[in-house]
């Protein structure tokens, strides 16, 4: 008599099982590594990531401090093991978001005469200081350059009609920056800024761009050489972000402060501010 087999069901990966494996491979970690960094064993890791055991609140805030996650990804974390997010998203302008704001204002102005800009995760420039808004009021009235529909830091430092004519040294410029971007997409995939990237990627002469593209200047760190007019200005900047947010969106904030980098923009940034 013949018999047919039954072929056992596949046991599906729980949620939270599948994201704590792509946060890890994301890391390049592998299990031993994540449970010896995490001081658990590597079997309770295993199990983890098998589903064999629920991790509790606690572990899952955890693991997710060890892996450096965002607080967007922490919040992932929590929903995929059935726990309430607990980090927040509020936009800049929520009156809970109020002494965050009047902390940039503050800083913002501080840095006067140097520009200075806010940036969200992609890029997006949400506040001046009169210093930067001086700068990019200059660069919209150089020859060539059209209103921009939307105002990105990235798309204006590639796009043809915008920034990229102005700087010098774009080819070193750019291909610093999209290196940044997708490192920041590598840390933290997104919709958003994958978006950005395959924006940024349309420019003519921007897919060709690689980490060769960032060499070629001399010193510790890549200048950015604006030619304005008869005006040439060398910057180096830095960036600023709050040390111990709890906010997602506060920690994706960033400050981009341009620094003179010789004697002669510093005489012009002092002139745009008188």
């Amino acid at each position: 008599m013949n018999s047919t087999a039954i072929a056992a069901p596949i046991r599906q990966r729980p949620p939270f099982a599948g994201i704590l494996r792509e946060f890890r491979l994301q890391q390049r970690l592998s299990q031993l590594n994540l449970a010896s960094q995490a001081e658990i064993s590597s079997r309770h890791l295993s199990f983890l990531e098998t589903g064999r055991s629920r991790p509790s609140r606690e572990m899952v805030l955890h693991l997710g401090q060890v892996l450096g996650l965002s607080l967007e990804q922490r919040n992932q974390m929590l929903t995929a093991a059935g726990y309430a997010a607990i980090y927040g998203r509020r936009p800049l302008l929520d009156p809970a978001m109020a002494p965050a704001r009047a902390v940039i204002d503050a800083y913002l102005a501080s840095l006067e005469p140097n520009p200075a800009l806010v940036t969200d995760r992609c890029w997006n420039v949400l506040q001046r200081n009169r210093a930067a808004q001086a700068l990019a009021d200059a660069a919209a009235a150089a020859a060539g350059v059209r209103a921009q529909a939307q105002d990105n830091l990235l798309l204006s430092v590639v796009d043809p009609e915008q920034l990229r004519p102005l700087i010098v040294n774009w080819r070193q410029v750019a291909g610093h920056l999209l290196l940044r971007l997708r490192r920041e997409l590598a840390l933290a995939p997104g919709a958003e800024r994958q978006r950005l990237l395959d924006r940024l990627l349309s420019f003519a002469g921007v897919a060709g761009l690689s980490v060769v593209d960032t060499l070629g200047e001399e010193g510790p760190m890549l200048p950015v050489h604006l030619r304005l007019g008869d005006a040439r200005l060398s910057f180096i900047t830095l960036l600023t972000s709050f040390g111990s947010p709890l906010d997602a969106t506060l920690q994706e904030l960033h400050i981009e402060t341009y620094l003179p980098a010789d004697e002669q923009t510093a005489a012009t940034l002092k002139a745009f501010g008188s």
